[in-house]
């Protein structure tokens, strides 16, 4: 019989399912912001290409939406399981101030 209980295994489980999502989106996140460098530096845009420059400005906002929405929950799983960085983690990364990956705007 396993140590650990049927509870806590189905939580991790979850935990587990919801990181492979997560990845996913970072992924789609990637390649919506690679796509949308093809237009560093143009300096006129056709009608089409505007619209795509839209719809890609759009995905990937969408996708960064969803992703500080899901980390907000992924957080509170970590602490329900006990998750969290190590002490030698916590001093390389030092205090946290939210500062460094803020968005840009909202």
């Amino acid at each position: 019989m396993d140590a650990m209980p049927l509870v806590q295994r189905l939580a991790y489980s979850s935990l587990y399912d919801e990181l492979a999502f997560n990845f996913g989106l970072m992924d789609q996140e990637r390649e919506a912001w690679r796509s949308l460098a093809r237009f560093n530096g143009s300096r006129r845009l056709s009608e089409d290409d505007a619209k795509t420059l839209s719809e890609l400005v759009w995905r990937a906002d969408k996708l960064d939406e969803a992703l500080r929405y899901n980390r907000a929950d992924l957080e509170e799983r970590f602490t329900q399981l006990g998750i969290g960085p190590s002490a030698r983690m916590k001093q390389f990364l030092g205090d946290d101030d939210g500062g460094l990956c803020k968005p840009l705007s909202h």
